[in-house]
């Protein structure tokens, strides 16, 4: 059957039940951050499940090279609204495939259903533009969290110390 033909046989499909939330494909997002002096920097996570953890299997050419989960926090991702921000993921490479040039692909998986997605790796470029656009926001994002979570702290020891037991 031609691809022309499935699309169409795809949407003169009679309508079916709707999908239970357990059969709704999975949508894995995520990106490697960098890949610098022979480590990967990056996040992974499932949309669905916000508080869930994903696998990021590393290759060389067909050759896998490791497996890690990312579940490390960082701000930049809670802040986001990447989840709870514990998505990140760091590893170093085996020494001998650290190699500048080598073919590397990073692919988040989703251990319970096998779905995955391959996480682009950044130009030098991109890398250049983005931290220069990051580094002078990193302290102003700061002070706003900051500023921002001290009055509800405050309001927190109030709210505390006045309910009634």
């Amino acid at each position: 059957m031609a691809l022309a033909e499935a699309q169409i046989l795809e949407a003169t499909a009679p309508p079916t039940e709707p999908m239970a939330a357990s059969d709704a494909p999975i949508e894995l997002r995520g990106r490697v951050d960098a890949v610098d002096e022979g480590r990967i920097y990056g996040w992974a996570w499932n949309p669905a499940e916000p508080t869930g953890r994903i696998e990021v299997q590393v290759f060389r050419d067909d050759t896998q090279l490791a497996i890690v989960i990312a579940d490390k926090p960082r701000v930049d991702l809670r802040r986001n609204g990447i989840g709870d921000g514990g998505h990140a993921f760091d590893l170093e490479l085996p020494k001998d495939n650290a190699l500048p040039g080598a073919r590397l692909r990073v692919v988040a998986v989703h251990r319970e259903s096998g779905a995955n997605v391959e996480l682009r790796i950044p130009s030098d470029a991109e890398r250049a533009a983005e931290a220069a656009f990051s580094t002078p926001l990193g302290p102003i994002l700061d002070r706003l969290e900051s500023a921002t979570l001290a009055p509800l702290a405050s309001l927190v020891v109030v709210l505390r110390t006045t309910a009634p037991d």
